[in-house]
């Protein structure tokens, strides 16, 4: 087994434990605020390849074979816009946002991904791959809980990148980073 190999088996094994994952949920007293952001990973081949069947499932994109041509696993960042009176100014974050009356959790994650950056996660090009556990965010001068935090992780199902479409008052830069 070559060593491109075992990053792509590493990159699968990940994807399948994220898949199989039983997030904790924070019990909640009233309704605070919730937050989701989007942890989205792709696999990052050495030259751009055709799109051919687009896979609807983790085992079907695992068998495409623009996998086998090597490259490395990725993960997307996004630095937050620099804002006068906002607490995450500059930070380095998922993309995401505050929930809407009435949405779930997934609703939120895709409203704000696609407002934030461009990217619709409900679009084909998108696999779900599960949540991770739910975290409480606390200010931090007075220790009072803001909201429920909801971390979902999607996969990219495809070679190429859509162009991302920044939502420049919210969003300074985008970038993926190699997760190895």
């Amino acid at each position: 087994m070559t060593k491109r190999d075992d990053k792509l088996l590493v990159f699968k094994k990940l994807c399948l434990a994220l898949s199989q994952q039983e997030p904790y949920r924070v019990p909640t007293v009233g309704t605070p605020r919730r937050g989701a952001v989007a942890a989205i990973l792709r696999w990052h081949g050495p030259h751009e390849a055709s799109e051919g069947h687009k896979p609807r499932s983790i085992t079907e994109f695992f068998e495409q074979d623009w996998l086998k041509e090597g490259g490395q696993a990725e993960i997307l960042f996004m630095q937050r816009a620099t804002r006068k009176g906002d607490r995450w100014s500059g930070h380095v974050a998922f993309p995401g946002g505050k929930d809407e009356p009435g949405e779930s959790d997934e609703d939120t994650v895709c409203r704000e991904v696609l407002e934030e950056i461009g990217i619709d996660l409900k679009s084909e090009d998108y696999l779900q791959l599960g949540q991770l556990d739910e975290r409480e965010i606390a200010s931090i001068k007075d220790n009072r809980l803001l909201m429920i935090l909801v971390p979902f992780v999607y996969l990219q199902l495809t070679p190429n990148s859509p162009p991302f479409q920044l939502q420049t008052s919210e969003v300074a830069s985008v970038r993926c980073k190699s997760t190895g």
